[in-house]
């Protein structure tokens, strides 16, 4: 397995994975209206500047 830092190309991939694991570990605490309107369309981009 290979590390590295994440590129611009990765963003697609890494926003995919973030709204599934918030679809799968807020389903008992949010509501199921507001997961479903999750978009890792609309993510893409909001990494950008975290460390």
């Amino acid at each position: 397995m290979e590390i590295r830092t994440a590129a611009k190309d990765d963003a697609n991939g890494i926003a995919k994975v973030h709204v599934e694991s918030w679809k799968t570990t807020y389903k008992d605490l949010l509501s199921s209206e507001y997961l479903a309107n999750l978009s890792h369309q609309r993510n893409v981009g909001g990494n950008s500047g975290r460390k």
